[in-house]
């Protein structure tokens, strides 16, 4: 039993044993069925937007329920209809009210979810159906330019800004109390650029085996790994086994530390490379595995974590065609939290929809293009993406995207940090959660109130329209052409407030108040901070008064001292 099952308040697991008789006499009616159910399994299960042909968009046999309210395990209502149906209980989750039940072999999808539908006690019956990642595996021949490999990323080429980030970068680089939830593959916790930007959960006493915050799960210091039930969310090196038979070995182990690095790698600290938002904190959920997908429970309960953990954003880099009623609730349940999603609008190339991206309140992203080759194709639509007003709500680049990695179990080194190109929609997503955490990061500077419907609107309605790509396949005309490639100066602007700058000093220096080379750094960021605005400094120095053209002043508040204009003039 793992630390997860310890606690009184979290998941239910069960071995129940039904009737063997009145299994025995259902499975025997239902065989002559059987053929035609697997076939009806498969044809309303099947996903239009795969990214590997060998998955099913369904875990193997189970079912999710969720009853009307108030009915939980051991309901005299709930027990009766186990027993008819054959149905075993793998896990029941309190948080979101969900059962996930085995059927017996022989039975057919399709015609248990029909008759759990018509209960009345059943308010949602769905199968637990997988998600799967939504990048484009790399060929290493698409490398492109070893030049600018990021800054054409977030400042573009020649006179096309692209996000447009080093200007917005100048109001703000994000806060550490805003916070990204990334529910992927898990994240290196140990990258050297995404370490200092994971998140810990400082109402939880580390490896005491005690759930000291109550939230039902135990020793959840850095997140939870929901796919192996347990407080570690790191990647690992895989299993070295090609286990859904595509002939690549642990292939999405990156996944998660690439998303999470575009959406808040550490940036200005002379390491790798820069998220989107610097100093925002990495909430790391973990979903998948090494390879294959990740199942409709485990991201609903993901979901229900980070809203109530202090998740600001949710980036949800997956996807099939399959709309989970049960997840769409959470993601409603998280949104009425105050939450922003965004999600990969997929990598079909087509205008196709794709869940959870084109949920309500959820933005759908697609994906622009990169230089390939000295070619300055920013601003076409990838080979891959969604297009479509059905599809897509704004784009980012999401090809030729180079950022953090993890060398998985065939690697020379497994475990080893690094860095690699790949593309997709998931990659475009994380630099738009990367946006909705600024304009939350700014909005907390400035004193601004902002709400998530208000950060997903400046998003939106900001965004700079793409001109229509002759050479796209099929030609999306002006449905490409109406959608806008996501600003970050235009979104921080249409906030307003101040800039806000921070600078870390948590490793560096002494901390007696002198000058040493931090202070130079520090004097670095006021020079470069124009008129009224707000430093933040991370670290244990002591604080001195500054004296520079405008009059300053030095305050500590919370651990972290801040300076700021004074009011004279």
């Amino acid at each position: 039993m793992d630390n997860h099952e310890n606690s009184s308040s979290t998941m239910i697991r069960t071995t129940r044993t039904t009737s063997a008789t009145l299994c025995r006499r259902r499975q025997a009616t239902k065989a002559r069925l059987l053929i035609l159910s697997m076939v009806a399994l498969c044809v309303a299960l099947a996903t239009t937007v795969p990214v590997r042909a060998q998955e099913s968009t369904s875990q193997p046999r189970e079912i999710l329920v969720r009853y009307e309210r108030g009915m939980r395990p051991g309901h005299p209502e709930i027990s009766s209809l186990e027993a008819d149906r054959c149905l075993q209980r793998v896990a029941y989750d309190p948080r979101c009210d969900v059962h996930c039940y085995r059927i017996m072999d022989g039975a057919s999808m399709e015609e248990e979810v029909a008759a759990l539908r018509e209960h009345a006690g059943v308010a949602i019956a769905e199968p637990n159906g997988f998600y799967t990642t939504c990048f484009v595996p790399n060929d290493p021949l698409y490398l492109g330019s070893a030049v600018n490999r990021q800054r054409w990323i977030f400042n573009g080429r020649g006179s096309d800004r692209n996000l447009d980030a080093e200007a917005a970068w100048d109001i703000t680089t994000g806060r550490p109390d805003v916070i990204i939830a990334v529910i992927d593959t898990g994240v290196d916790l140990d990258h050297p650029d995404l370490a200092p930007n994971i998140w810990h959960n400082d109402d939880e006493i580390a490896g005491n085996g005690i759930d000291d915050d109550g939230n039902g799960y135990v020793d959840d210091t850095v997140g939870w790994d929901f796919h192996d039930n347990d407080n570690d969310p790191d990647p690992g090196v895989g299993n070295g086994v090609d286990d859904n038979g595509n002939g690549l070995i642990d292939e999405i182990l990156f996944h998660g530390t690439f998303v999470a690095s575009c959406a808040a790698a550490r940036g200005n600290d002379g390491i790798g490379i820069a998220g989107a938002a610097w100093n925002c904190r990495i909430m790391v959920l973990k979903v998948f595995g090494d390879e294959g997908g990740a199942s409709f429970f485990d991201i609903m309960r993901a979901v229900d974590y980070a809203a109530d953990n202090g998740a600001s954003v949710i980036n949800l880099s997956l996807g099939s065609a399959y709309p989970s009623q049960l997840l769409r609730l959470a993601l409603t349940d998280s949104w009425n939290a105050g939450v922003v999603t965004a999600a990969s609008a997929g990598n079909s190339n087509s205008a196709l929809r794709q869940y959870p991206a084109s949920f309500p309140n959820v933005i759908s992203v697609g994906a622009s293009e990169g230089p390939h080759f000295g070619f300055n194709d920013i601003d076409g639509r990838a080979l891959f993406t969604q297009y479509g007003p059905a599809a897509v709500d704004v784009i980012a680049p999401g090809s030729q995207i180079y950022a953090a990695s993890v060398a998985n179990s065939q690697a020379t080194s497994p475990g080893a940090p690094g860095y690699r190109f790949s593309q997709g929609t998931s990659f475009s997503s994380p630099f738009v959660a990367g946006l909705a955490a600024l304009l939350f990061s700014a909005a907390k500077d400035s004193g601004v109130p902002l709400s998530n419907a208000d950060v997903q609107r400046i998003i939106i309605e900001t965004a700079v329209d793409l001109p229509d790509d002759p050479d796209d396949f099929p030609d999306a005309g002006a449905d490409w052409d109406g959608h806008g490639r996501v600003s970050f100066r235009l979104a921080l602007e249409a906030l307003g407030g101040t800039p806000s700058i921070w600078v870390d000093f948590a490793h560096q220096g002494p901390e007696n108040g002198s000058r040493s080379a931090p202070y130079d750094t520090l004097f670095e960021a006021i020079t470069a901070l124009v008129g009224p605005g707000t430093i933040h400094i991370r670290g244990g120095q002591t604080a001195e008064t500054i004296t520079l053209a405008k009059p300053m002043e030095l305050r500590s508040d919370g651990g972290v001292v801040t300076i700021g204009t004074s009011n004279s003039n």
